[in-house]
């Protein structure tokens, strides 16, 4: 990230922590994130904290239109693992774990059928896209 320097060593300097601190710490992938609408959007006005992943679907959600299979399994992964990153999830209570063996035997398989789904559209034979967007 150029803003921060080589290195990030803006955060050094300011006495973030050290790389490795800051990239198991979860305030350092933090970001706000804000909605503006000129319509009611029935979003949930805190939204707490959730992967990019999940904006899409709970915009969806929120507007009313028809969900996909995708933004359908990506909405039931929210509830178990509202947000990840290797080596780093955030169970339904909100507790930060760094190994998937400690979520739930459901967020672990949530898990495994999304990173199989995304392995699938971008690297494999695409298999499963056609019926995943319908």
């Amino acid at each position: 990230m150029p803003a921060l320097g080589q290195n990030l060593q803006a955060y050094k300097e300011t006495g973030f922590g050290n790389e490795k601190t800051q990239q198991t710490s979860q305030k350092f992938y933090e970001t706000p994130l804000l909605f503006l609408s000129n319509y009611d959007t029935k979003i949930d006005k805190n939204l707490g904290t959730m992967s990019p992943i999940y904006i899409a679907p709970t915009l969806a959600q929120s507007l009313g239109y028809k969900s996909n299979l995708f933004y359908d399994q990506l909405n039931q992964m929210k509830t178990e693992v509202p947000a990840f990153r290797s080596n780093m999830y955030i169970d339904s209570k909100g507790k930060l774990v760094d190994d998937p063996a400690a979520l739930s035997k459901k967020a672990a398989k949530d898990l495994q059928d999304y990173h199989e789904v995304e392995f699938d559209t971008l690297s494999g034979k695409q298999y499963e896209t056609h019926k995943l967007y319908k």
